[in-house]
C-alpha cells in the first residue's frame, strides 16, 4: 500500500532482502599461513641467474619447497 501511494507521487520503491544472520557472523576456520596452503601454483626464481621454475602442488607449499631445496643440495 505504501509503495502504491509513493508511486503516485513519482517515487520509485526498491525492495531488498535483509542479510541473514550467518552472513553477518564470520564463521569458519582461521586462514592458513601462505606456506601451509595447498593446491597452489608457485614460482621459484633462481638466485644465481634469470631462470625461474613454475610448479603446481596439491601438498603444502612448505613441503614442496623443502623438496626443491633437498634436490638442490643433492646435486
Amino acid at each position: 500500500m505504501i509503495s502504491c501511494n509513493l508511486r503516485r507521487m513519482n517515487v520509485d520503491v526498491a525492495f531488498s532482502v535483509p542479510k541473514k544472520l550467518d552472513c553477518l557472523i564470520r564463521r569458519g576456520k582461521d586462514k592458513l599461513e601462505f606456506r601451509k596452503q595447498t593446491n597452489l601454483v608457485y614460482q621459484i626464481n633462481c638466485r644465481e641467474c634469470d631462470a625461474l621454475y613454475i610448479g603446481q602442488t596439491k601438498r603444502s607449499l612448505e613441503t614442496r619447497v623443502g623438496e626443491h631445496r633437498r634436490n638442490i643440495n643433492l646435486s
